[in-house]
């Protein structure tokens, strides 16, 4: 691909303010075959492209502008540290400044990126300066903020590598992504955490997610600590991705799993056995809502219907709650109408929706057919 680089990059830097500093090279840096897997990186087409959307515009020029970078001058800045101490034998200790010059602006001219560092002045050792201005603040330390699903989802692709970082992009996490140290891969991330919500050891709060006391409970008695480590967990990943590259051998892996596993297990049949969480099932009153017509047994309500409780011994009354014949008519049954229906024979139903789309009122029976065991609604129309 260095030939296509080239003539794209050609295309490219024409007109622009810095097109001299844009030159190509054949660098280790980004031409390194050792370091493709699945595919090149992306580059932008020979053509220059005329109509593009605003979302598409974006995503062009993302791809352009880092393709472009690559053939920059490196950016340059000096690290800069002043150290000061007041000229007053009773105020001791050292006060400590930090910042950063920048010396060459190089590939960041590309998207004007600026620094976020404090910029210090150009001072001498053993200057004297004196104080502009100063001030007393007080502070009380805040617990670490709650994960939300996107924050979780990152640490866990990162295994919690570079999280102390502000800058979401920063060296340790993305050699820690591109050297397949993580938990888990695209795909199975937010069903883990699917998962552990469908068991309650995590709940949602707002946005954030709260660790559920069955999950502290957990955490605090399961015997094999390794378990919830994420250095340890990002290193079985890792090696699972160093197998795949060839640097690393699948049985010496599986000789770890099994030695693992059989220790874990051994240590767990020694621990003394914790009850974390106990499972108590009510039973529900089952409410009677009338006598079956059929067989006089009580008519309850069931998940598809309200049917006799003597189904068992055959009996085969029930009034579905998808019933098509109210469907047409935009109802369904409700349990005081059930009610209602079982007690008198007839129920006055109200809101039914014709064809038109008018609405009625109408008494209705649910009557047993002649010729076989199945029931049927009739309608009487209220004046």
């Amino acid at each position: 691909l260095v030939d296509k680089a080239a003539k794209v990059l050609n295309n490219l830097k024409k007109g622009l303010p810095y097109e001299n500093e844009i030159i190509f090279a054949k660098k280790k840096r980004v031409f390194d075959n050792s370091k493709v897997e699945s595919h090149s990186a992306i580059t932008p087409t020979y053509l220059l492209p005329k109509s593009l959307s605003s979302d598409e515009d974006i995503v062009y020029n993302a791809i352009k502008n880092r393709f472009i970078m690559q053939f920059m001058p490196i950016a340059e800045h000096e690290e800069t540290k002043i150290i000061t101490k007041v000229n007053n034998d009773e105020i001791k200790g050292l006060f400590t400044s930090k910042g950063k010059v920048q010396l060459v602006e190089g590939w960041k001219k590309v998207e004007k990126i600026e620094s976020k560092d404090t910029i210090l002045p150009l001072v001498s050792i053993n200057e004297v300066v004196s104080i502009e201005d100063h001030k007393l603040t007080s502070h009380v330390t805040k617990p670490p903020k709650h994960h939300t699903e996107k924050t979780l989802l990152r640490v866990m692709e990162t295994c919690g590598k570079g999280k102390d970082k502000e800058d979401e992009d920063s060296e340790e996490m993305m050699a820690a992504i591109l050297s397949g140290y993580s938990i888990g891969t695209p795909a199975t991330r937010a069903e883990t955490i699917k998962k552990l919500k469908d068991v309650g050891y995590i709940a949602t709060q707002n946005k954030n997610l709260i660790c559920t006391e069955l999950g502290i409970k957990l955490v605090e008695t399961f015997p094999i600590k390794e378990l919830f480590d994420l250095e340890f967990t990002g290193r079985l990943e890792k090696t699972l991705s160093d197998i795949e590259k060839q640097k690393f051998s699948k049985r010496d892996f599986l000789n770890t799993i099994f030695e693992f596993t059989t220790t874990g297990v051994e240590k767990i049949k020694k621990e003394q056995e914790v009850i974390i969480n106990e499972v108590t099932r009510e039973k529900k009153q089952i409410e009677v809502l009338g006598k079956c017509p059929v067989c006089g047994s009580g008519v309850i309500e069931g998940q598809k219907g309200f049917g006799c409780s003597n189904w068992k011994n055959g009996c085969k009354f029930v009034i579905w709650k998808n019933d098509k014949f109210l469907a047409l008519m935009k109802k369904k049954p409700t349990k005081t109408m059930v009610k209602t229906l079982l007690k008198n024979g007839v129920v006055t139903v109200k809101g039914l929706t014709s064809k038109k789309g008018n609405k009625f009122d109408a008494k209705m029976k649910y009557e047993k057919n002649a010729d076989n065991e199945y029931f049927n609604w009739k309608m009487e129309f209220t004046k």
